[in-house]
């Protein structure tokens, strides 16, 4: 049993047993070392890896997949062996070659050559393989176009015939052997005959005339293009310094002299503790984001300013101390944003929730009734910056910052014969025991006056508190047979509140709902 290995030849996969691919590769790479260092040695050695991909595809077979030590020693025959490559001492009349003493036959084949062709290359090819000059060839296609039959004919052939592309194939189409030698030969002889034609074109007298008429059109194009591209340059560094200006003026305009994400951090009665952030965050942390931001959002501002007077002016500077401050300028603002954030979000560390039960009052009538107090903030005009955002309201009184947040209202059965209120606050703090003191100072009212539940629309928190998340949620727990009407001023409430049951929140409004054994259903009225 032979080992074997994969190899690929020019894009072709193969597998060759394990003496052959010794000495394959040391073939190739004498062809390597022999052409490795010419102008064409590229194109010879690709051309040389295809023939030998093709010669061993000639030798496989459907019960034969493994490249072995006889076909790569028939390879070699073929295509010569460097190692017996004539010295330049030897004669070499027909140039420098391989030796070869292979019968291996290469019998002409038709391709259209590429290299010679005024159209598709037809009669080049032709004549290529019949040794016939070409031209004798191109009459015989006139001749024959005038019976209607050369265009036609040529046509076909132009589709049928393939064009010599690779040097094996201009080889075949001549009937020379592909080996290496004529490889080297035929792509030698392409390299010098283009070579030779560049310098003949250069020498001739059209080439300097054109250079002599077309030297001053390049340079004055040459020097539009330079001053086109120092005006576009001077452009966009005036665009630079503009924008990078007006964000500056914007940025600090607020930042010093209006409210900056709702806040004034820096007043000039020296950092005045108001401001509508402060009812979230501590006040230095405010502080120290604002700059963190003034950093984070200036820096590359005044970077590109910079930028701008480099590409107007052209100045030279100590581009890399400069960057070297503005990097770790933005390095230190953005680390004070992560410091302060992570401070702030310890505050919403753990969480601590307050259940209180009461028991309702017993009444005569059949039916408890809920509404809540008068809408004391639908006059907004005697607030100031007044921010609206759903459940939560936040007011600029007299005293400072007013925080109002909608409670949450929820109906449940009880198995008790009568009705009981549980309020459920709930809040957050850096400790259990603060998240529990942050709960506790909610404030919330509610009376009952005989069959008649008023609460409060929203719920507060005292003037000097945070807001942690804190959150108030009523339970009603409503005996089964008796029945609720939810009036219209509850309707913020209700639309904010989650029920179980095939129901709108926005249905309980206006009407009288009873508890059955299956859940709240509409009451039935005479």
């Amino acid at each position: 049993m032979k080992k074997t290995f994969t190899i690929n030849i020019s894009g072709i996969i193969f597998h060759i047993d394990e003496d052959a691919y010794e000495k394959l590769q040391n073939y190739l790479g004498l062809i390597y070392k022999r052409f490795s260092g010419t102008d064409e040695g590229k194109e010879i050695i690709a051309d040389i890896e295809a023939r030998v991909a093709e010669l061993f595809n000639e030798r496989l077979k459907e019960t034969k997949q493994v490249v072995c030590l006889s076909d790569v020693d028939e390879v070699i025959e073929t295509m010569g062996d460097p190692s017996e490559f004539e010295t330049e001492d030897e004669p070499a009349e027909e140039g420098r070659k391989f030796k070869s003493e292979s019968n291996y036959k290469t019998g002409k084949r038709l391709y259209r050559d590429s290299d010679n062709r005024i159209l598709g290359g037809v009669s080049a090819g032709i004549g290529a393989y019949f040794g016939v000059d070409p031209v004798f060839i191109r009459i015989l296609f006139i001749i024959f176009g005038f019976f209607q039959v050369g265009i036609p004919a040529y046509i076909i052939l132009w589709i049928a015939v393939p064009a010599a592309r690779t040097t094996a194939q201009k080889l075949e189409m001549r009937g020379e052997r592909v080996n290496v030698s004529n490889i080297e030969r035929s792509i030698t002889e392409e390299f010098n005959e283009v070579k030779n034609n560049f310098s003949n074109f250069r020498k001739s007298k059209g080439y300097n005339r054109t250079k002599e008429n077309l030297s001053p059109l390049v340079d004055a194009i040459g020097s539009i293009i330079r001053i086109a591209g120092k005006g576009i340059l001077i452009l966009l560094g005036v665009s630079f310094i503009a924008l990078g200006v007006l964000v500056i003026l914007g940025f600090v305009g607020s930042f010093f002299s209006g409210y900056w994400m709702g806040f004034t951090p820096f007043e000039f009665d020296i950092f005045s503790n108001t401001g509508l952030l402060t009812w979230v965050a501590d006040v230095n942390n405010i502080r120290i984001v604002s700059i963190a931001l003034l950093l984070l959002i200036g820096i590359p501002i005044l970077a590109i300013i910079y930028g701008g007077i480099k590409l107007i002016f052209r100045f030279k500077a100590n581009h890399k101390l400069l960057g070297v401050i503005g990097l770790s300028l933005w390095i230190v603002g953005l680390f004070m944003a992560l410091a302060a954030v992570f401070m702030e979000g310890s505050n919403f560390k753990t969480s601590s929730l307050i259940r209180s039960t009461y028991d309702l009052k017993p009444f005569n009538s059949p039916v408890l009734y809920i509404e809540s107090y008068p809408d004391t903030l639908s006059d907004y005009e005697e607030y100031d910056d007044l921010l609206d955002m759903d459940e939560v309201k936040i007011v600029n009184a007299n005293d400072g910052y007013q925080v109002y947040i909608q409670p949450k209202i929820r109906i449940i059965k009880t198995n008790e014969d009568y009705f009981q209120l549980v309020e459920k606050r709930s809040s957050r703090g850096s400790g259990r025991g603060i998240a529990h003191e942050n709960a506790g100072r909610i404030i919330f009212n509610w009376e009952q006056n005989d069959s008649l539940l008023t609460v409060d629309n929203y719920f507060t928190l005292p003037l000097e508190d945070k807001w942690r998340n804190q959150e108030l949620e009523l339970i009603l727990k409503m005996p089964v047979g008796k029945r609720i009407y939810i009036d219209k001023s509850m309707k913020e409430i209700a639309w904010n509140s989650d029920y179980d049951g095939d129901y709108w929140p926005g249905d309980l409004i206006g009407t009288e709902w009873q508890m059955t054994s299956t859940g709240l259903t509409r009451a039935r009225t005479k």
